[in-house]
């Protein structure tokens, strides 16, 4: 598929903007449990290895979707995705 001119920066400052965001979310989250955790060194580094892998996942699920899924396909799929997770995910942690 060939991509135009004003498509091109639209993808860059989409992967920019997500990048930024889970680079500013992964170490705030992390501090955030790192007491309810034991706060070692070793909760601080598996939780970094949980998001580098969560984002390599992410980078195979757009690939596998792009690859094999139709755009509206897609669409579903990802508003599915988006409503489980505001339905499933905590906002906080427990206190406790």
């Amino acid at each position: 598929m060939r991509q135009t001119g004003a498509v091109l920066p639209l993808y860059v400052l989409t992967s920019l903007m997500s990048a930024l965001l889970l680079f500013s979310l992964q170490p705030m989250f992390t501090k955030m449990v790192l007491p309810f955790l034991g706060g070692s060194s070793a909760v601080w580094n598996t939780a970094m290895v949980f998001f580098q892998a969560t984002l390599l996942a992410g980078y195979l699920y757009v690939h596998a979707t792009t690859r094999l899924m139709r755009v509206k396909a897609q669409i579903v799929l990802h508003l599915a995705l988006l409503t489980a997770a505001l339905v499933v995910l905590p906002i906080e942690t427990a206190s406790g």
